[in-house]
């Protein structure tokens, strides 16, 4: 019904098929489920709209399969992610916790990393442009997969 809070599978929420491979093959460390949401409209035959923030999904909301769903407690907190800290600016930091992934995306001619970030609970892909500072991360994530850190 809306107005409920449900939790959905971290993969689901990925941002596209890819993401959500690369979360069920190298991210076994995060957490099944995500959430909670608020059930915005009234279940269609198999499926439901959640609200969700908008660095997961441009309109706010996303429809969602029954089988990707639990139910979650009513006073469960509703998900919101944020950054850790601000910069002199007033722009928002956010944490690495580590690298997932590294790939060429369809369409660049440049690496991106796929990068979990602390207060997160899905990662996301970053151009590996936006990680350069931090050599400490690269350096480890790059000798445990055995390969050299791209010059692109």
């Amino acid at each position: 019904m809306a107005g409920d809070r449900v939790l959905v599978k971290t993969a689901v929420l990925g941002r596209t098929v890819l993401d959500a491979a690369v979360l069920r093959r190298k991210a076994k460390s995060l957490p099944r489920y995500t959430g909670a949401f608020e059930v915005v409209e009234p279940p269609s035959s198999n499926t439901l709209v959640i609200a969700v923030p908008a660095d997961l999904h441009r309109s706010g909301r996303k429809t969602v399969n029954f089988d990707n769903v639990k139910l979650a407690p009513p006073d469960s907190p509703l998900y919101a992610p944020g950054p850790v800290a601000f910069d002199k600016d007033g722009q928002p930091l956010w944490a690495v916790e580590y690298i997932v992934d590294d790939a060429i995306l369809d369409g660049h001619d440049y690496t991106s990393l796929y990068v979990k970030y602390k207060g997160y609970n899905i990662p996301e892909w970053t151009s590996l442009a936006n990680m350069r500072h931090l050599h400490i991360l690269l350096n480890t994530y790059y000798s445990s997969v055995g390969k050299p850190i791209p010059t692109k």
